[in-house]
């Protein structure tokens, strides 16, 4: 198992990517819409690639295995989680951070920083937290073999079976 407290944090879906129209249909061709990196995207996956080569190259080999299964959870340490007015003031307790749509582009960079793909990942749990108090967001990212391996999550579900 590895465990990387990574000092950056990804931009969400909706700001690393665009939809591009391809095709034109003045020449007979037929409009596709691609997904497309923006620059904060671009430069989120460059950040990361470079910080995982300085400061923890041994996880290169860690995901050495061309057929190995792997199982990833993604733990996003936002700045603030919850509403300052609760409950008098806001409606919810929790602020609206949908924290599904941070994992495409921080799985991306993590498969690229790393040489394999992200077909080989057989689960990828995205986690919200709260930031400590002061602290600028950040994430952690932890990985396990699932065939050499059982992590804590494969053990929660083996445990819950009947």
């Amino acid at each position: 198992m590895i465990r990387l407290s990574i000092p950056l944090f990804p931009p969400s879906t909706n700001n690393a990517y665009f939809t591009k129209m391809t095709g034109s249909k003045a020449k007979g061709g037929k409009k596709v819409a691609i997904r497309v990196l923006t620059n904060e995207g671009r430069k989120f996956k460059r950040e990361f690639k470079t910080w995982v080569a300085q400061n923890h190259p041994e996880v290169l080999s860690f995901f050495s295995s061309p057929s190995g299964e792997y199982s990833v959870l993604l733990v996003l340490y936002f700045r603030n989680l919850y509403n300052a007015g609760w409950p008098k003031e806001a409606k919810t307790r929790h602020k609206k951070i949908d924290g599904t749509n941070y994992i495409k582009v921080a799985e991306d960079a993590l498969v690229e920083a790393c040489g394999h793909d992200d077909s080989q990942h057989v689960t990828f749990t995205v986690m919200k937290a709260q930031a400590s108090k002061g602290a600028e967001p950040s994430m952690d990212v932890w990985a396990w073999n699932s065939e050499e391996e059982d992590g804590p999550l494969e053990a929660f579900v083996c445990s819950q079976r009947r």
